[in-house]
């Protein structure tokens, strides 16, 4: 009888034994590793477009008025029959400069020069001139057939003006990135008495 009762002792203690080492009793804690994304921001280069305004200089004509033109024929003992062509120049620009007026006397039934003279003159800002020429007619010559023309040469001046000038520069910026990075981490587990004494 007392063998008997041994034997069940022995049997009651070796069950619990083995359910103590296989079913979980116990929370434990164990790391482990997991991939993790992450932005970060990172510099790099870059090419930008930007204006700068830059002084230039230029050379343009000087501004006038013609107050008035004509061309006359006259007559005197001096020159006898003679064409005066005048021309009246009036400077409104702030800077005075030398004018040029070139006088042309054409024959209109011959379609040719028959003379051609230049007359200068410096003309101050705001100040007029009379530019005047005369073509003494020859001897026989139709003066109804002259016809007189001009043209004004204007001086030019140097004015400082000026523009945008389209440059490039490098500089650094900032972007975000996407990596990826290795993180370890701690879970919760349920472990039997085997676990808790052999694995952890």
């Amino acid at each position: 009888m007392q063998k008997r009762r041994g034997g069940i002792v022995v049997l009651a203690i070796l069950v619990l034994a083995i359910f103590s080492f296989t079913v979980p009793l116990f929370s434990a804690e164990e790391p482990y590793e997991e991939t993790e994304t992450y932005t970060e921001n990172e510099p790099y280069e870059t090419t930008e477009i930007y204006y700068v305004t830059e002084n230039y200089r230029e050379n343009v004509p000087i501004s006038y008025n013609i107050l008035d033109y004509y061309g006359e024929t006259k007559w005197n003992l001096k020159y006898g029959l003679y064409v005066e062509s005048v021309y009246v120049v009036r400077n409104t620009d702030n800077e005075g400069g030398d004018f040029k007026v070139n006088f042309e006397f054409n024959s209109q039934k011959k379609k040719v020069s028959l003379k051609r003279e230049t007359k200068t003159y410096y003309i101050e800002s705001g100040d007029s001139h009379t530019f005047s020429y005369i073509y003494n007619t020859k001897f026989m010559e139709d003066i109804g057939d002259i016809v007189v023309a001009w043209i004004v040469e204007e001086p030019l001046k140097t004015v400082t003006k000026t523009h945008q000038v389209e440059k490039e520069r490098t500089v650094t910026k900032t972007r975000e990135a996407e990596k990826t990075r290795m993180v370890i981490k701690i879970r919760k587990v349920n472990a039997s008495l085997y676990e808790i004494l052999f694995k952890y």
